[in-house]
């Protein structure tokens, strides 16, 4: 009873602890899992608003990363849920999926006309949440020159300056605007100063328009003004101030001397014109409401209403643009006058240096997680993106031959402002990426791959077996310390034979099977792994085999073996000497009968008192000895 009570307590002992062992390896499994997380990245974070309703760009990258954000490469593909808190500014693609093997996947984003910012969230199960800024903005570009209008070009030598300006435009080479990297002062004079005087202007940084005031001192006539800047082509216009109109009859509504930027910005570039019969500046009477419209509200907008005050013969009308480029009319009206329309054009800035992402600085190499994406992309002198007005080609090295053996050609498309490439990644590396382009900065980026870590472990227990007898062998394969399952295996033996169930990995990484020799000597057993992460790869274990040893030896063995072989001899060689001297003596015996022979007084001691046998029996053989 009492036996039965402490096997069942140690069974008692026994599963507790095998329960404590699951459910701590449960419990590390689990821990395991949610240290793994999401990673994304932008590439790049700034997209450019679309001038076309929607603009699709393959920008995020999509891993996995452990719990110190090191890229891991999965076995099994993982779906990646995708969000953008903006919809109006950018949306995401619903999923992706990470492929087994892969160490990322790119995701599309698209981008709307409205620039803004919008945070992007992916889930996964059993993954912690990551999420990234993007931000989208309006193509933007470079300045080399100056260009001058005067608001309004003509002018009644009658009639109020107070609110005539000018506009000094920065430009690119080919005349399109463009923006300022710095604050920029701008020097204006006037060749005239009885007919006209200017003010000075500065250009904001980051800007396309600077604005200054411009007088009329009440003679008639004719007066340039000019506009220089440090760096920047001048520009000069001519202003005319003119006397004797009579009444205004017509509206005259002028456009802009240049294309306006596609950024959403307010241009105080247009004005509206009183006319007389001759088509000259009228003064007029009574405040005059003019009524605006645009043919494209699309392209750019106007106030519905402007109003030329009592005594003025002109008004300036702000002209605020939008993303899209391309072209709308402006057409001014009001009772009892001659309408009039002008054009205007918006344009996107041209780029002035390169930008270039990759989707990852640091990359693993596997067999099939060996392609790295790059992008090169069209910026302004503030990193914006710029779309191309032409198409751009772009050439791309690598300072270490073992990658690119000889320089990628791209070419960015008209209308657009990246290039997305991919280069294949055979080993492992390091160096540097360059990209240029004719008449753009270029840029660089810094790139290694490391072989990804892969461990097999092939082993034997005992590694010495006699022939018969089998032996266990163990193959593990890891990757970055985790079980890589489910890898195909094949194998090969010499020298025996090799009994296993599964051809693959399970659930630890590992595969156990038993090995049987058949023959003498060193066997071999070679076994070889291959998985979507790792390359196939051949690991050998050497299983030693003696011949199969005698069996135990039997006491009578034993006794035969020296020294113990020599007490039977000694037995059996004393025994032979007391017979032999035993029937010498009873012959003699027989010669005297009657007496009492002292072998017979020897034995009887056998019949009598057994307490003196050993005394007499040593007498006896005494006796016998010297007889």
């Amino acid at each position: 009873m009492r036996r039965g009570a402490s096997l069942l307590v140690l069974s008692l002992f026994i599963l507790s602890g095998l329960t404590a062992v699951t459910l701590a390896g449960s419990q590390g499994a689990s821990a395991a899992a949610q240290a793994r997380s999401i990673s994304i990245t932008p590439l790049p974070s700034d997209l450019p608003t679309s001038s076309s309703g929607v603009s699709t760009f393959q920008a995020l990258v999509v891993s996995i990363v452990d719990a110190k954000g090191n890229p891991l490469v999965l076995t099994n593909a993982t779906t990646v849920y995708l969000s953008s808190s903006q919809s109006a500014v950018l949306s995401v693609q619903a999923t992706v999926t990470v492929p087994a093997g892969a160490q990322y996947a790119l995701a599309d984003v698209y981008t709307t006309a409205t620039p803004g910012n919008s945070t992007v969230t992916a889930v996964a199960p059993g993954f912690n949440s990551a999420s990234t800024e993007f931000e989208t903005s309006i193509a933007r570009g470079y300045p080399t020159q100056l260009r001058l209008f005067p608001l309004p070009s003509r002018f009644h030598a009658g009639s109020p300056s107070s609110g005539a300006t000018f506009a000094a435009v920065v430009a690119d080479a080919a005349g399109l605007p463009a923006r300022t990297i710095q604050a920029t002062p701008v020097n204006v004079t006037s060749s005239d100063t009885s007919i006209l005087t200017v003010s000075g202007a500065t250009i904001p940084v980051n800007q396309t328009v600077g604005y200054g005031t411009m007088t009329v001192s009440g003679a008639a006539g004719f007066a340039t003004i000019t506009a220089s800047a440090s760096g920047l082509v001048s520009s000069s216009a001519v202003v005319s101030v003119q006397a004797n109109s009579s009444s205004p009859v017509a509206l005259s509504i002028a456009p802009p001397p240049t294309s306006l930027p596609a950024d959403g910005g307010t241009y105080n570039v247009m004005t509206v014109t009183l006319l007389d019969n001759k088509s000259r500046p009228a003064v007029a009477t009574a405040p005059v409401q003019i009524f605006l419209t645009s043919s494209r509200t699309y392209i750019a907008t106007v106030p519905e209403v402007v109003t030329i005050s009592q005594g003025s013969s002109s008004v300036t009308v702000p002209v605020s643009t939008l993303s899209a480029s391309g072209s709308t009319f402006i057409t001014a009206s009001a009772p009892n006058f001659v309408s009039s329309s002008a054009e205007v054009n918006t344009v996107s800035i041209p780029p002035v240096q390169l930008g270039m992402r990759l989707a990852d600085a640091s990359a693993l190499v596997s067999p099939h997680s060996n392609i790295l994406t790059l992008v090169v992309q069209l910026q302004d002198s503030q990193g914006i993106p710029s779309v191309a007005r032409a198409p751009a080609r772009v050439i791309i090295s690598f300072s270490n031959s073992t990658l690119l053996q000889a320089p990628i050609t791209l070419t960015i498309p008209k209308g657009s402002d990246l290039v997305y490439t991919n280069v294949t990644l055979s080993q492992a590396t390091r160096g540097t990426f360059a990209a240029i382009s004719n008449g753009l900065a270029s840029t660089t980026a810094q790139f290694k791959a490391a072989p990804l870590p892969v461990t097999e472990t092939f082993v034997a227990s005992p590694l010495t077996v006699q022939l018969g007898q089998t032996t266990s062998i163990v193959f593990t394969l890891l990757s970055q310390g985790n079980p890589v399952v489910g890898a195909t295996l094949s194998w090969t033996a010499v020298g025996g034979s090799v009994s296993s169930s599964s051809s693959v990995t399970g659930p630890a990484g590992t595969w156990t099977a038993a090995f049987t020799p058949d023959a003498v000597g060193v066997s071999t057993v070679v076994i070889t792994a291959s998985s979507p992460i790792t390359k196939a790869a051949n690991s050998t274990v050497y299983v030693t085999v003696d011949p199969a040893q005698a069996r135990s030896p039997s006491l009578l063995q034993k006794l035969m073996t020296f020294p113990y072989v020599l007490i039977p001899v000694a037995a059996a060689a004393a025994s032979v000497l007391v017979a032999f001297l035993f029937l010498r003596r009873r012959r003699r015996s027989k010669e005297a009968e009657g007496a009492l022979s002292e072998e017979e007084q020897g034995f009887s001691f056998l019949g009598r008192d057994t307490s003196l046998a050993p005394f007499q029996a040593a007498r006896f053989f005494a006796g016998v000895l010297s007889g």
